[in-house]
């Protein structure tokens, strides 16, 4: 079942993540697809507060990737949050050198892709897509299936 979200403010793209979080579970791979701007960070904030990330997620854009550790007893299954920005990766040495895939079958890791058309033929196949488009002046349109 595809579902459909329209945000009109940061603040509900994160309420949209937060209802997400509940169906989130360990060793998922989720990827968030759409332009510059369309909110595939500001999601990516409000499901790592919903998990229990204390630290301020930024866009890993220059970095490329960062790890967060949960604390949230609810979810004691997540250890890690690994937040991964394929934008500027265009190579397969540059993808093997972050040692990226090492990172799939860890336990307790919860692995979230933005960009992930620029890496796919190196992510699992059981990857959960999220697509972001801008709908004019401060609209996202968020939608998901196989949640």
């Amino acid at each position: 079942m595809l579902k459909q979200y329209l945000s009109k403010s940061i603040k509900e793209t994160n309420e949209i993540a937060c209802q997400l979080s509940k169906e989130i579970r360990e060793g998922d791979i989720i990827g968030l697809s759409g332009d510059l701007g369309s909110g595939k960070t500001s999601f990516t904030q409000g499901l790592a507060k919903a998990l229990g990330v204390k630290d301020y997620i930024t866009s890993p854009t220059f970095v490329i990737m960062k790890i967060y550790s949960l604390k949230n007893k609810k979810y004691q299954k997540i250890k890690r949050i690994i937040h991964i920005d394929a934008y500027r990766l265009s190579t397969n040495a540059e993808i093997e050198a972050l040692g990226i895939q090492d990172f799939f079958n860890q336990k307790g890791n919860l692995i979230i892709v933005e960009w992930p058309e620029n890496i796919i033929k190196f992510l699992p196949k059981q990857i959960k897509i999220i697509k972001f488009s801008s709908e004019g002046e401060d609209k996202k349109k968020i939608f998901f299936k196989n949640f």
